[in-house]
């Protein structure tokens, strides 16, 4: 091992210094699985984005985490790098344990969570889509404008058929678990699609999103949105709604329906589609339902 200088134990004092905080640890964790953005971290984690932010931007300081452009989207990940420098460390300081301990940290397939950028990736192109089809209607373009339009709309059912493949693949993850282990029936059962009627309806997150959305003058936050839809809702929930999803970080069954629900909304025109990336926004259309249902 090559001799280390003051500026070398500087550096790796700050390294793990940033790795005394959990959620730094599993963001860590998540991005050992594979290069994600925020917006996949956030729904991991079910934190806000500027908490997430907060933490990335310290993990990039020491130089942990790398960020990395891919189109239009900021993609992070770890830094192979300084890992390697900690595991030196720990192996100086352990000189009797075996020098295996010390090996590159190598990330386990995740099936799930590729699916997961998968659909992050077909939401952005789908929003690409209708903004090159809003802009080239504008300069009156109307042949490039329906293009767009179809390939949104190609786009769009894609994705709804790339959710079909994550639940048929939930199916297929679950079924490979041993039958006598607690642990995998548990996980079968969260991650297993669920029969008809079993959970809240998609239908039954339109009028209280449009009623948040309402409240906030219009437009809010995804977490905020969602933090309060969850509150409103309450009394509907049934006892699957709150079940954690493995391949969403642990986050309840019900945020990730309520996200689907916003997406119906949106090909429905109750919600905005040009609407910047993280926030929701109710459309005329949409204050238009809201109205309806207040006067039955």
């Amino acid at each position: 091992m090559n001799a280390m200088n003051d500026v070398d134990f500087d550096l790796l004092s700050q390294e793990f210094g940033q790795l005394s905080d959990p959620t730094r640890l599993r963001i860590l964790a998540l991005l050992s699985a594979g290069s994600k953005n925020v917006t996949a971290l956030c729904k991991a984690l079910d934190q806000k984005q500027p908490t997430v932010s907060h933490h990335l931007g310290l993990l990039r300081r020491v130089g942990l985490v790398n960020s990395v452009r891919e189109g239009k989207s900021v993609v992070y990940e770890i830094n192979p790098d300084r890992v390697a420098a900690l595991q030196d460390m720990l192996a100086r300081l352990t000189p009797g344990v075996a020098a295996e301990v010390a090996r590159p940290l190598v990330p386990e397939p995740d099936v799930s969570s590729d699916l997961e950028a998968l659909r992050d990736k077909v939401e952005a192109e789908i929003e690409s889509a209708r903004e090159t089809g809003r802009k080239a209607f504008d300069d009156e373009d109307y042949e490039k404008a329906q293009e767009a339009s179809e390939r949104a709309a190609a786009l769009v059912d894609f994705r709804d058929r790339l959710e079909s493949l994550c639940e048929e693949w939930a199916d297929l993850a679950a079924a490979a678990g041993p039958e006598d282990d607690e642990q995998g029936r548990q996980e079968r059962r969260y991650m297993g699609r669920l029969d008809p009627g079993v959970r809240t309806p998609q239908s039954e997150y339109y009028r209280p999103i449009l009623q948040v959305l309402n409240e906030l003058d219009g437009s809010g936050q995804v977490a905020e949105v969602l933090d309060r839809v969850g509150e409103a809702m309450k009394p509907v929930f049934k006892e699957v709604d709150y079940e954690p999803l493995p391949s969403h970080g642990g986050a309840p069954r019900w945020r990730n329906a309520a996200q689907w629900a916003r997406n119906s909304m949106v090909e429905e025109g109750l919600l905005k589609a040009d609407s910047p990336r993280g926030v929701w926004e109710i459309s005329d259309k949409g204050r238009d339902m809201l109205r309806v249902g207040d006067r039955e």
